[in-house]
């Protein structure tokens, strides 16, 4: 999220001038994507060993979403900025992969490190 934000004319235009890269391009952009994913995917996966997510969470799936909805800090800032900060909003992303994936332990956790 921070980056996102720290970062967000990399982000508008990853997502407006990717049709426009050369083929090496694109391939970099992409790597950039896929380790940004993998980092996640490594602290759910270590999440799901140690109980906090649930065992059928499908992390590459849900690294992929939490970047996607990160980026639309940036690219839906226009909506979202009004009364919100990105601290928030990264906030409420991880309240909603909680929500969704967490187990009882996993919440409990969360409430610990949020109180």
């Amino acid at each position: 999220m921070t980056a996102a934000d720290k970062h967000a004319d990399v982000t508008h235009l990853f997502y407006r001038e990717t049709g426009h890269l050369s083929d090496y391009g694109t391939e970099q952009a992409k790597q950039t994507e896929r380790e940004m994913v993998d980092r996640l995917t490594a602290v759910l996966e270590a999440g799901i060993a140690a109980d906090l997510l649930r065992p059928d969470t499908d992390a590459v799936a849900l690294a992929t979403q939490l970047v996607l909805l990160s980026h639309g800090w940036v690219l839906k800032g226009y909506l979202l900025r009004k009364g919100r900060t990105a601290a928030g909003y990264a906030t409420s992303l991880v309240e909603m992969a909680v929500n969704g994936w967490a187990t009882a332990a996993g919440r409990k956790a969360w409430e610990r490190r949020r109180g």
